[in-house]
């Protein structure tokens, strides 16, 4: 499943940012890039101000918030030690919590 698969008009930052809050999970940057369709680098352009919501949102290599540079951890970011790392783990989970539609199979 691909990042073009998801139905991105059902797919925006809010959305991903809530369904981190919601489950407690990390995500790296570049899965959010992959669903959103952008550059891993503009994806904190689309986070706006760092906050504990957008905290969940995490570097590639540290799996901090951040980047390589934590700002800050709130509590709960290192309870678990699931990290959504690929935009297909992302996308997978999404639609299983019902945020986006599958892709129509084809037929």
């Amino acid at each position: 499943m691909t990042s073009l698969e998801v139905q991105r008009k059902k797919v925006s930052t809010e959305f991903i940012l809530y369904f981190c809050n919601l489950k407690q999970i990390r995500v790296t940057y570049s899965a959010v890039s992959g669903v959103l369709g952008i550059k891993p680098k503009f994806v904190g352009d689309y986070l706006g101000d760092f906050s504990k919501r957008s905290s969940w949102i995490v570097g590639k290599d540290t799996k901090l918030p951040g980047g390589k540079f934590p700002k800050k951890l709130y509590h709960g970011n290192l309870e678990t030690s699931k990290v959504l790392e690929s935009t297909e783990e992302l996308t997978e989970a999404l639609i299983a919590a019902g945020f986006v539609l599958p892709p129509k199979p084809e037929e």
